[in-house]
């Protein structure tokens, strides 16, 4: 912006209100009783950018931190990557002492196989059983055809004692005969009861290898299930065995390491990164970023300015370890978290930068700046022209409303005759440096008042011209 003193001797006693012809200008006037010169800074209105923007302090951080931690105890055997290192995804970055976790895969794998050969005989069982309740049941159906032919003996010798008796009731036959029918059916019915106490004692022995089966296949579920005990141990021993090798979980870099040959490591303490302080370890073995290519930038915004931030927004920022470089990236997370520091509310918003050639490290302070907006060759006019207004003036009344999309306001520019010419304009956007002119009688080029010595000269009032003419209700267009 251009600033050009502007001098102008005022008339000791004038006053009044002057209504020039067609009511296209107006004069405001009233005394003043210096006779000092008055100058006006001034600035020009131009085109240029606009740009809307929030400025925060953050930290640089690498992308994809991770800190690595044991997932086993035991004592560190080897340590196979140092502070900067790139690894690779399954890449092996320490060693425990394995001999403990050998042993009790070892043994896992010994139960499994007693395990399996517990099925084995719980399955021959089962065979056995089998066979013998098939043999029980051939016993059962022979006393059965045993049992009804001893049965038709039985009824056939009662009928031969039945015709004996009447025989011998006839006295056609000798007593002998009768006494001999009589013990021959006395005999079959004999041998039937036996054949039915047979029957009732291989009843139960059926009932016995039947109860016997069903032991042995038992026996099969148990084994099986305890089969499958076993073999969970034993993968958990094997895994346990593979965890004594501690992998990178993908391709990156080591930003930390905490951890020495010889030292005792234990799972059960979350990781968090830190320095060793000796014997058994309680923060991150390794901390490794995916690589530092690219960066993020996470910077506390307040409160006050978090609604207008959006993903996608441009971001530049600066870091002391790069001094009279700039950096740029892209808002890619508004954090929905709050954070109350002093008691002002802040959230945390991250942007993402491209670092190719590894200025940017972890950790450093990031002096950031978020565009919100920008309007590229925008008419505008300085901020301090908004704020300036003559002695003693005093605006006419308005009734006239600005367009939606800006605001009434006014500024005065240097008119022909050297003296400030009230000028309302609609403003729009502003970066706190300049304002967008939306409408209004303003050129590139013209002049506009930003500051006068009139306080200094004592002034009390300035002869102030307006155009444009008055607006409804007697108003002044545009303010």
């Amino acid at each position: 912006m251009k600033l050009a003193p502007h001098r102008l001797w005022k008339p000791l006693a004038v006053a009044g209100v002057l209504a020039l012809a067609g009511g296209g200008a107006w004069l405001w006037w009233s005394s003043d009783r210096s006779a000092a010169a008055i100058e006006y800074r001034t600035a020009t209105v131009d085109r240029g950018a606009i740009v809307s923007q929030v400025s925060a302090t953050g930290t640089v951080n690498a992308v994809g931190v991770v800190a690595i931690n044991t997932q086993v105890n035991g004592e560190v055997a080897q340590v196979l990557v140092d502070f900067n290192s790139p690894v690779t995804a399954g890449q092996v970055m320490a060693r425990l002492n394995p001999e403990t976790f050998q042993m009790r895969a070892l043994q896992a794998d010994a139960d499994l196989a007693i395990a399996q050969a517990n099925l084995a005989s719980a399955q021959a069982s089962v065979v056995r059983a089998q066979s013998d309740l098939r043999n029980g049941d051939a016993q059962m159906q022979s006393l059965q055809a045993q049992l009804a032919n001893a049965q038709a003996a039985v009824d056939a010798d009662l009928r031969d004692l039945e015709r004996q008796t009447e025989l011998f009731n006839q006295q056609i036959i000798a007593v002998t005969a009768l006494q001999t029918a009589q013990t021959k059916a006395n005999a079959s019915k004999s041998q039937l009861d036996q054949i039915k106490a047979n029957i009732a004692g291989q009843q139960a022995t059926l009932d016995g290898r039947k109860a016997s089966l069903s032991m042995a296949q038992a026996g099969i579920a148990t084994a099986q299930a305890t089969i499958q005990q076993k073999q969970a141990a034993f993968g958990e021993a094997k895994a346990d065995l593979g965890r004594t090798e501690i992998r990178a979980p993908a391709d990156g870099v080591v930003l930390s390491r905490t951890v020495e040959v010889g030292q005792t490591v234990r799972n059960d303490v979350t990781a968090t990164g830190g320095t060793n302080t000796g014997g058994a370890t309680t923060t991150a073995l390794f901390t490794t970023a995916h690589g530092l290519d690219e960066m993020e930038v996470a910077v506390s915004i307040d409160e006050a300015d978090i609604a207008r931030i959006l993903p996608g927004q441009r971001v530049t920022f600066t870091v002391d370890g790069q001094p009279g470089r700039t950096f740029a990236g892209r808002v890619t997370q508004v954090r929905l978290a709050p954070r109350t520091v002093q008691n002002v509310v802040i959230y945390t918003v991250v942007a993402r930068a491209e670092n190719a050639d590894h200025a940017l490290l972890p950790g450093m302070t990031a002096t950031a700046t978020i565009v919100l907006s920008q309007l590229d060759n925008a008419l505008r006019i300085p901020n301090t022209a908004l704020r300036y207004t003559p002695a003693g003036f005093q605006a006419p009344a308005t009734t006239t409303l600005a367009p939606a999309e800006g605001r009434n306001a006014r500024v005065f520019a240097l008119g022909a005759d050297g003296r400030p010419q009230l000028v309302p304009v609609v403003i729009g956007a502003t970066d706190g440096r300049f304002t967008q002119v939306l409408s209004g009688q303003l050129a590139p080029g013209q002049a506009v008042i930003i500051g006068s010595n009139e306080a200094a000269v004592g002034a009390t009032a300035t002869p102030v011209t307006g155009i444009g003419g008055p607006g409804p209700g007697g108003g002044f267009f545009g303010f």
